[in-house]
């Protein structure tokens, strides 16, 4: 390679990286993505501060004084009583807890929920034997599921800054209570929180959150309810949009029939601009909300307005509006949620139950598909899957089911989930053998017709138009061939878009280390950083630590396409566009693998890997033959002519019609391609015959 030719392969390896990178942060712009490498982080808060409610736009109105008395509030009404406003604790945080799945810390402000502990699961590598936290109230944001206000004929009343008397406490619920009127009391909220113990069939991921509306005025009254959803959870991976707010929708809205839960995700970092307030009551195609909440990479919080018919659940609720909050600052940004209730009409003293089953729990299929959530209203597993802008879902799906399910098998012979993913790529390889055998004979075949193309190239020299029919020709029936070559690597490319989504949506792999922690490699669900460092920006490009794996990726893809049989190049142009593909794919491709999950870079290194050794296992065959048959000598059969001699011959005799759907495909393109050239040619002789009588 000469040195312009190197600084024009150079120029164009640069331009596809760094072009590559800025579509990469296009697509980040459009869709909401996150893509600023940042810690993961899970810091305890104390839960002493309160948002201020908002509703209509106008601030809510203050209860108390800061000398702590009650003081009267618009229209004369004001919270009555005071009594013990203390906190609860549900369930238990303890690590690894044989009754209880979580533990969730109560707090009298707002009658909220100001932590959510799983104990069965880890919080983080640094600190594997403490239960992952979220649902963490934090200083300035808003807690989970607190009762931000309460409007009685009209006149509205701030309760998320307002202690609520403690009324009853036990492991496994409590009640909270409050008390609204003038002289003398009008409406009582009780609030029940009650989780269930592990055994249950929720498995203890299900806190129940029940308002109880009584009305205690002996007139009719008129009450609208406030409630904040759950809290965003923290992130749970260095790149990409891992957070979303979520909401199911029944897809009948007509309520006919069976209904199925549709999803409509909005990535956390798309809330700016213009869209830092939305309504998610119905999704964009009008259909009625069934729950909504937060979601993270590995977790969900999900709540469930519970109604009793159970097709029309969330019949109760009004809006649902969704507020960015530090829209300007990435390393900040969060989002809250609020649950507005339509008009309740209280006749009597009857009392009015307003259910909501609110799920704190991880993105397990284990979990999800228990049937108690794979079921409607829930179908929770529809938070499992993310739609690939190159893959529609309809094929991600089924592949990620069916390659968990394996990786779920494998890993219960194995234990250890690097090496079910290595046995999952043997069981691709195998599945996938015939085809790569084929792909490599026909490859080899290819790589020696070069001598024909140019014999046909010195034929028709004088003649380009004769000469551009029959280089047609001959792609029209050897073309087929040079496809198979490459239809192995376009098929694998949706199991590779699967397992990109699998990795990263596969609950059991995170914190999954590969050979039982005897490796650098800690969590097949990210890089697999030797060392770690503060991120670096290049351009484009941003490296926060030294991954093995990728630079392992290199090595491989360069001794693949050493070994690997070429299509014939007759010019040295051609060459040199095979020498420049070639580095291109040893860079490149490696490049861009970089910053992804070590299970996956692990499953190409491993499949590129064992393709490189069946490649020379089949080739090995293959010369194996062309000696016997040498050594044999040629052997004169009777047999009909091929398609190359019946054309090659006085043209009388028809071709007999390609074989396969590649084969027939390819056959109709180049019969089109024909007779336009024909029309073209057409049109032309005509011009030609004036030009010369003139």
């Amino acid at each position: 390679m000469d040195n312009k030719r190197f600084v024009v392969f150079m120029v164009i390896c640069l331009t596809i990286l760094l072009g590559w990178q800025f579509a990469y942060r296009l697509m980040a712009e459009k869709f909401g993505w996150d893509i600023e490498s940042k810690p993961q982080t899970q810091q305890v808060q104390a839960a002493t501060a309160t948002r201020p409610v908002e509703a209509g736009g106008q601030p809510a109105p203050a209860t108390l004084a800061p000398d702590g008395v009650t003081r009267p509030l618009a229209g004369g009404l004001r919270i009555l009583g005071r009594g013990t406003a203390s906190a609860a604790v549900l369930g238990s945080a303890e690590w690894k807890d044989p009754t209880w799945s979580m533990g969730v810390d109560l707090d009298p402000k707002g009658a909220s929920i100001i932590r959510v502990a799983l104990n069965q699961f880890p919080r983080s590598l640094d600190q594997h034997n403490e239960p992952y936290v979220f649902q963490q109230h934090t200083d300035g944001g808003q807690a989970s599921m607190a009762t931000a206000f309460v409007r009685v004929n009209g006149q509205q009343i701030d309760l998320g800054n307002t202690d609520w008397n403690l009324v009853e406490k036990d492991p496994q619920a409590a009640v909270y209570a409050i008390e609204i009127g003038n002289e003398k009391p009008m409406l009582r909220i009780s609030k029940r929180f009650e989780i269930q113990p592990t055994k249950s069939p929720a498995g203890g991921y299900e806190a129940l959150v029940r308002h109880t509306l009584t009305n205690l005025s002996g007139a009719p009254l008129d009450v609208v309810l406030g409630v904040d959803g759950p809290v965003m959870p923290p992130r749970e991976v260095d790149r990409g949009p891992d957070r979303n707010v979520l909401a199911g929708y029944n897809d009948n809205p007509d309520y006919k029939g069976a209904a199925q839960v549709k999803a409509e995700a909005h990535a956390l970092e798309s809330l700016t601009g213009s869209k830092q307030t939305i309504q998610v009551a119905q999704s964009s195609k009008g259909w009625p909300l069934i729950w909504a909440g937060m979601t993270s990479t590995y977790f969900d919080a999900l709540v469930l307005p519970v109604a009793k018919d159970p097709l029309r659940t969330a019949e109760f609720i009004d809006t649902v509006q969704v507020k960015s909050i530090h829209a300007d600052d990435p390393t900040k940004i969060t989002a809250e949620m609020l649950f507005q209730t339509r008009s309740i009409k209280l006749a009597d003293a009857t009392p009015m139950n307003l259910d909501m089953q609110v799920f704190f729990g991880p993105k397990a299929r284990s979990i999800l598909n228990n049937g108690y959530y794979d079921v409607y209203p829930r179908e929770y597993a529809t938070s499992l899957v993310n739609s690939s802008w190159c893959c529609p879902a309809a094929i991600i799906t089924p592949l990620m089911g069916a390659m968990v399910w394996m990786l779920r098998a494998f890993h219960l012979v194995l234990r250890d989930w690097g090496l079910a993913i290595i046995a999952l790529v043997i069981v691709v390889r195998v599945v996938m053998h015939p085809l790569t055998r084929k792909s490599t004979i026909s490859m080899h075949k290819m790589s020696k017709l070069a001598p024909e193309m140019e014999r046909i190239k010195k034929k028709y020299a004088d003649n380009p138009e004769e000469q551009q029919r029959a280089m047609m020709q001959f792609q029209k029936e050897y073309a087929p061939g040079m496809m198979l070559g490459c239809l192995p690597m376009f098929i694998q490319m949706p199991i590779w878009v699967a397992l990109w989504s699998c990795l990263q949506n596969t609950f059991e792999l995170r914190l999954a280390p590969f050979l039982w922690g005897y490796t650098w490699i800690k969590d097949l669900a990210r890089p697999d950083h030797l060392l770690k460092f503060e991120p670096v920006s290049f351009f484009f490009i941003h490296i926060d630590g030294i991954n093995i794996l990728p630079l392992l990726l290199a090595v491989v893809f360069y001794g693949q396409q050493k070994i690997q049989p070429q299509q014939p190049a007759t010019t040295p142009e051609q060459v040199q566009q095979q020498k420049m593909m070639r580095w291109m794919m040893v860079l490149m491709f490696p490049l861009m693998l970089y910053g992804g999950p070590a299970g996956l870079n692990l499953y190409i290194l491993t499949s590129t890997t064992i393709g490189i050794m069946e490649s020379w296992w089949i080739r090995k065959h293959i010369r194996a033959q062309e000696a016997a048959l040498a050594v044999a000598g040629p052997v004169i059969i009777d047999a009909p002519a091929t398609r190359g001699a019946r054309r090659r011959a006085d043209g009388k005799v028809e071709p007999e019609p390609p074989k396969g759907l590649i084969g027939k495909w390819w056959n109709q393109v180049m019969t089109m391609a024909e007779n336009a050239q024909k029309q073209a040619q057409q049109k032309q002789t005509p011009q030609k015959r004036d030009r010369k009588g003139k």
